[in-house]
């Protein structure tokens, strides 16, 4: 064989190479952090970009989505990309999630709570009792890059608090996006400053400033 013909085959099998699709081994079973579900999820990929693809939302947490790589061809045929599969039949994905105590939660829209009503100046009259609180765990998914919890009111807040039942959203915030919403349900016990006999008296007894004295006490 001489040099020329050994350069041909040497560029034919480099060009074959450029053209052939980039393989992706997907995983029998895969956890995912954060909203979307990418490519490099559910697959060991040999191209760094194709990993970062994504093919659609995650499971949302305590959910198992099963994705057959007959479903997942099609995906990435859609999507434009040509990836050669192999490795598992199916991929059983499941949302990465940490246990926190409701409590926790309870706690952050208690304090929510408290300050709105301060800051309607009505803490003197009013009193908020939890009716619907959470379980001892909740389960919570975990954000790709960061995760938060925060407080938020609904919009009708004003019109509950006159209605006397509120309720206090916390929220898991997965990548600066809201993942996870739980509602915390208070009914407001409203009082008055009341004045009251400090002893019982006998009908017709005159009253003074020494039997009289005030007393919170529930409106009803």
């Amino acid at each position: 064989m001489d040099l020329r013909h050994s350069m041909v085959l040497l560029l034919l099998a480099c060009a074959s190479s450029a053209l052939a699709a980039p393989r992706a081994e997907l995983r029998a079973e895969a956890r995912v952090a954060g909203r979307e579900l990418r490519l490099g999820d559910v697959a060991r990929v040999d191209s760094r970009g194709l990993s970062g693809l994504v093919l659609g939302p995650a499971p949302a947490p305590g959910r198992v989505q099963r994705l057959d790589r007959a479903e997942l061809a099609l995906r990435l045929r859609a999507l434009g990309a040509r990836v050669e599969l192999a490795g598992a039949e199916q991929v059983a994905v499941r949302a990465e999630t940490v246990r926190l105590a409701g409590a926790i939660l309870e706690r952050r829209a208690r304090r929510a709570l408290d300050a709105e009503l301060r800051r309607r100046e009505l803490t003197q009259d009013v009193e908020p009792r939890l009716t619907q609180g959470l379980p001892p765990e909740v389960v919570v998914a975990v954000g790709r890059s960061s995760s938060a919890l925060r407080t938020a009111l609904p919009p009708n807040f004003a019109a509950q608090v006159e209605q006397g039942k509120v309720s206090v959203l916390v929220e898991v915030v997965l990548d600066g996006v809201v993942g996870q919403r739980f509602a915390i349900r208070y009914e407001l016990r409203r009082y008055v400053e009341a004045l009251v006999l400090t002893r019982d008296l006998p009908a017709g007894t005159t009253l003074g400033a020494g039997q009289l004295t005030t007393r919170r006490m529930e409106r009803v």
